[in-house]
C-alpha cells in the first residue's frame, strides 16, 4: 500500500549498471513521461532530469507546441474580431 493520496505507480526508463567495488547493481534512470503536468504531478520539476537525457527535449517540445496551438488560437479569435467590427 501507497501512503501518498492519491497513489501514483511512476514508471522508470534506464539501466542497471554493474559496480563491482562494491559487487552490486546500481539503476541509472528517469521517469518515463511526456508532459509537464505529468512530471510535476508526481513531484518532480524539469530540473529533476538529466540535462543528456532527451526526455527534457520531449517536455519542451511539447510545451512549445502547446504555447504555439494557443497563440495560433488568439490570432485567430482577434482575426474574427478585426474583420466582424
Amino acid at each position: 500500500p501507497c501512503d501518498f493520496s492519491p497513489c501514483q505507480v511512476m514508471e522508470l526508463k534506464g539501466q542497471m549498471i554493474h559496480v563491482p567495488e562494491s559487487s552490486s547493481l546500481m539503476f541509472l534512470g528517469s521517469p518515463r513521461v511526456d508532459k509537464l503536468e505529468e512530471l510535476m504531478g508526481r513531484g518532480l520539476y524539469l530540473s529533476d532530469i538529466p540535462i543528456h537525457d532527451a526526455t527534457r527535449d520531449v517536455i519542451l517540445v511539447g510545451e512549445q507546441a502547446k504555447a504555439q496551438d494557443g497563440l495560433k488560437k488568439r490570432m485567430d479569435k482577434l482575426k474574427v474580431e478585426w474583420f466582424t467590427s
